[in-house]
């Protein structure tokens, strides 16, 4: 008997046609027709049977198809002649994943809505960090000297007020500057300047422009916000949910800036890129809290690899960052004990204490995963390039002759600057061929305070022992060290090749995307000349080539050691 799919009336076995509507019915043979149809019954048993259904409940016939209402399948499919396994697979396919979507409710699954509750979990966390830098640019403001705020107050008057210059600084450890220091204006405010000055300024107006480094990253804002973010995120148990704070968190960090800038302090000699510092600004933002919700998310397979990787490298950096900090601390320290004349000399740099801590700190968190930091100096006259790395040298022997030419080419840059100032000489030539002098140890400054120790003891035999020996540079066991750390975090994690290639791209950008807003400079011109520039790079391509090398063969190690485990098990 022949059943037809369509009324369940039964057929004899040679009817090509069903004698009761006329459908036509199927073959019985091994291949099968795969036809979207609205049958009812099945074509094995008669029985009746639900649209959804992909087994008979009466004989278990699996060759049944789902109506066109459910789902169309490709179009290509129908009426091709298909074996019994490529139906059911396709019928599996259709059935247990339901309806295939539509581009309606793909657009709809894409748009995901946070709700009240998760926005204002996000939002609460980004007030937390407002408060923190906040109290950081109180203190601040409370060691600048009152002489200084009361000469603020007599040029600037109501604009130099408590809360204005706390606002200011606030916004100067959020934002990565880009801003354009107009020297005329700057001298205009003051009243110390001679005729000649005036006459220059008036013919040569200068201008300085510049890109400071993000202090938001160099003094650890970025890490205060990924802790913040991982805490956040950690037990956020739906996309929706994670989406949601995100937002919060977001909106409220860049609520905080926007309302932060809109009372800071106005200087008027200074003209910021607002819209550049916006945008690096608040894609710092997101990148901190993106960073933050990727570490704390639970994942597998490739997706781990890299996630461990990238907790990986915030470690180092912490690390680093930490020691190389208190490394220099504890040098300054030594040195600042030694004599009165010292002290005076660093109590007088109060107000130079955050940009030379800025320096130094992304100093470390650059050298200390094995990268170089070089800082170039472009002019007519002088134009150079020296480094600061753990592979420098720490010996003064070897890098006096450098030294003695900088000294000759700053003086030769003083004359230049004194030339145009007083008889409007500009020198004809472009930036001198840059001369790159040798690498710096990071351990040099230890090495100046044991000199300075040795100085003030009168001893000559150490004085000359580091003269020529110089002193071991330990930061080189530090990018060791950091070697392990990135081992420990591929062990138990990094099984394959295709893992450890994920392990260490995703530290890799993570690095490269920070030392990039760690990066500034500056450039001086007179009139439309440009006569002077300084900035700092933190990308060379022995440094970089280290870096990776470091996270690298850390990840190589915790896959070996995950080999060894497995062989053994």
């Amino acid at each position: 008997m022949k059943y037809c799919h369509q009324c369940g009336h039964p057929n004899d076995e040679q009817a090509q046609y069903c004698e009761r509507d006329g459908v036509l019915l199927e073959s019985m043979d091994t291949s099968y027709k795969f036809e979207m149809n609205n049958g009812e019954y099945c074509t094995s048993c008669g029985s009746a049977r639900e649209a959804h259904h992909v087994y008979c409940r009466t004989c278990g016939h699996h060759t049944l198809e789902p109506r066109i209402g459910i789902n169309r399948v490709e179009e290509s499919l129908k009426s091709v002649a298909a074996t019994g396994s490529q139906v059911l697979s396709q019928l599996k396919r259709a059935t247990t994943t339901g309806q295939l979507p539509d581009y309606k409710q793909a657009l709809q699954r894409l748009s995901i809505r946070p709700d009240a509750s998760n926005l204002v979990r996000g939002a609460v966390f980004g007030i937390v960090f407002l408060a923190v830098v906040s109290l950081f640019a109180a203190l601040l403001v409370s060691y600048i000297p009152y002489e200084i705020r009361s000469g603020l107050t007599e040029v600037f008057g109501s604009e130099a007020s408590t809360f204005k210059i706390f606002s200011l600084i606030a916004v100067i450890l959020l934002t990565n500057l880009y801003w354009s220091l107009n020297v005329e204006n700057l001298l205009s405010v003051t009243d110390e300047l001679d005729s000649e000055s005036l006459s220059f300024l008036s013919q040569y107006p200068m201008m300085l422009d510049g890109r400071l480094g993000n202090y938001f990253f160099a003094f650890g804002g970025v890490l205060l916000v990924m802790g913040l973010g991982f805490l956040l995120f950690r037990n956020a148990k739906s996309l929706q949910e994670g989406w949601g704070r995100f937002v919060g968190m977001f909106l409220a960090l860049i609520i905080g800036h926007v309302f932060l800038s809109l009372f800071a302090m106005d200087l008027t000699f200074i003209e910021s890129n607002w819209i550049l510092n916006t945008l690096t600004t608040w894609f710092s933002f997101a990148l901190a809290i993106g960073l933050g919700a990727l570490l704390s998310v639970r994942l597998n397979g490739i997706w781990k690899a890299a996630q461990q990787g990238g907790r990986a490298i915030i470690t180092v950096t912490i690390l680093t960052t930490l020691i190389g900090g208190t490394y220099l601390g504890y040098q300054l320290m030594k040195v600042n004990e030694l004599s009165s004349d010292m002290m005076g000399y660093y109590s007088g740099l109060e107000s130079t204490k955050v940009p030379v801590g800025q320096g130094l700190i992304a100093n470390w968190q650059i050298v200390g995963h094995g990268g170089t930091q070089k800082l170039e100096m472009q002019s007519p006259i002088l134009s150079l390039s020296i480094g600061s790395s753990p592979f420098g040298s720490a010996t003064p022997k070897e890098i006096e002759t450098s030294v003695s030419q900088l000294g000759d080419g700053l003086s030769d840059l003083e004359y230049m600057i004194e030339d145009m100032v007083e008889y409007g000489e500009f020198p004809r030539e472009s930036y001198a061929v840059t001369k790159e002098l040798p690498t710096l140890s990071t351990s040099f400054v230890g090495l100046v305070r044991q000199a300075a120790e040795a100085s003030y003891a009168q001893d000559d035999e150490k004085l000359e022992r580091l003269y020529n020996e110089g002193i071991f540079s330990w930061f080189k066991v530090l990018v060791f060290l950091n070697i392990l750390i990135y081992a420990a975090f591929a062990y138990r994690t990094v099984l394959s090749k295709e893992q450890l290639a994920a392990f260490v791209v995703a530290p890799f950008l993570i690095y490269l995307i920070w030392q990039w807003f760690l990066g500034g400079g500056m450039t001086f011109a007179v009139g439309k000349r440009e006569v002077f520039e300084v900035s700092i790079h933190n990308f060379s391509f022995m440094g970089v080539l280290i870096t990776l090398a470091v996270m690298t063969a850390g990840g190589t190690i915790g896959w070996l050691l995950n080999r060894k485990r497995n062989i053994h098990s």
